[in-house]
C-alpha cells in the first residue's frame, strides 16, 4: 500500500499536519478535493480534518473538511467542494488530531479537481450580424 500514514504517540495526542506541495487555484472556479482515509486498526478511533491555506505556517488555515473521526479500516471517500479568495498558490493540509495512544491514519488518493465556473461571462452589449 502507498498511502501517507501518521504514526500516533502512545502519551501526546496528535497535532501535526501533512502538506501538500502548492496548488495554484483561482476565484473563478469551484474546485472539488477527493480523498481516501482509513484507520489502522478497527477498535483505534483516529481524528483528522482538512484545512488550506498560502504559507507553510497553519495557523490561518481555512478548515474545508470538518472533523472525522473513524474507526474503519478499510477505505472510505471523501468528496468536498471548496472555492478559494483570491488567484495565487495554495497548499491543502490534513490535520491529526487523534487522542494519545491510538494507531495509524491513512490518507491515500488526494487529488483536486475543477468543477465549474462560479460566475458567467459578460453578457455582449454589442451585437453585430452581416449577411
Amino acid at each position: 500500500m502507498k498511502a501517507a500514514r501518521y504514526n500516533n504517540s502512545k502519551t501526546l495526542a496528535a497535532d501535526d499536519w501533512l502538506l501538500s506541495p502548492n496548488i495554484k487555484l483561482d476565484n473563478k472556479h469551484a474546485y472539488m478535493l477527493n480523498f481516501k482515509y482509513r484507520a489502522g486498526f478497527w477498535s483505534y478511533t483516529e481524528t483528522f480534518e482538512v484545512g488550506i491555506g498560502t504559507e507553510i505556517d497553519t495557523e490561518n488555515y481555512k478548515i474545508i473538511v470538518p472533523r472525522i473521526e473513524t474507526a474503519v479500516d478499510s477505505f472510505q471517500n471523501n468528496e468536498t467542494e471548496f472555492t478559494v479568495k483570491e488567484d495565487g498558490d495554495y497548499r491543502i493540509g490534513v490535520h491529526a488530531m487523534s487522542k494519545a495512544d491510538q494507531y495509524y491514519l491513512f490518507i491515500d488518493d488526494i487529488s483536486i479537481s475543477e468543477k465549474a465556473l462560479l460566475a458567467a461571462p459578460a453578457a455582449t452589449s454589442i451585437i453585430d450580424i452581416k449577411p
